[in-house]
């Protein structure tokens, strides 16, 4: 992959029984601050179940780009599920992540 294809800043919305814990809003602000730096935008990444309504909050809070990864199998924080749903998205080039 070439130099040039990594953009952006991500940061990972750790969510806990469907609510997005206050740290990814911090997260996003600090992105925020970097992106602009960067001249960027920020995404942020929510997996779990049924939080869609937690992905629109995280919109609202400034993240320009939400990429929501929603199953019942990922309601509960196991390793192993949450990579596997992450890893297809590591395709998704980013020059700074904020986890």
């Amino acid at each position: 992959m070439n130099l040039e294809e990594y953009k952006g800043v991500y940061i990972f919305a750790e969510q806990v029984d469907g609510k997005v814990s206050n740290i990814a809003y911090e997260l996003i602000g600090e992105g925020k601050n970097l992106a602009e730096k960067l001249n960027t935008e920020v995404t942020a990444v929510l997996i779990g179940s049924g939080v869609k309504g937690e992905a629109e909050k995280l919109g609202a809070y400034g993240a320009d780009r939400v990429i929501l990864v929603d199953d019942p199998e990922l309601k509960d924080y196991r390793t192993e599920p949450y990579t596997h749903a992450l890893s297809p998205r590591s395709s998704i080039s980013s020059s700074r992540r904020l986890f």
